[in-house]
């Protein structure tokens, strides 16, 4: 592509989220989640459906999706987000990669909504 100079996109693996507005049609915000080339040995691979969720209770939609780096993010309606690494084995030195989704559920019907992978 010219408009990224020398710059071969065949030979990288992205992961992101983009959220539109769908009345208008129009992107609300996008999200990069992972970047890596694609020889890597842990490539940026989303694998699963984000699970949508109202995860603080303050009235608007939280997104949750699990990554191929073994990470997991959080973003709010607003697009800011933080991850935790959930995957990796002390022991083998090892990430591994979250190709499942979340799913909450409120078991006790206490209004206490529980993660379950």
């Amino acid at each position: 592509m010219k408009e990224l100079g020398d710059i071969d996109i065949g030979k990288y693996v992205a992961g992101g989220i983009v959220v539109f507005n769908l009345d208008t049609k129009q992107v609300k915000w996008t999200a990069e989640l992972d970047m890596s080339t694609d020889t890597a040995n842990f490539r940026a691979y989303v694998y699963s459906s984000p699970t949508v969720v109202d995860l603080d209770g303050d009235g608007y939609l939280d997104i949750l999706v699990g990554t191929s780096y073994g990470l997991f993010y959080v973003l709010d309606h607003h697009g800011n987000a933080w991850s935790l690494l959930l995957c990796y084995s002390l022991l083998l030195r090892k990430c591994f990669f979250i190709c499942f989704y979340a799913v909450f559920i409120d078991f006790l019907w206490d209004f206490c909504l529980l993660l379950i992978f």
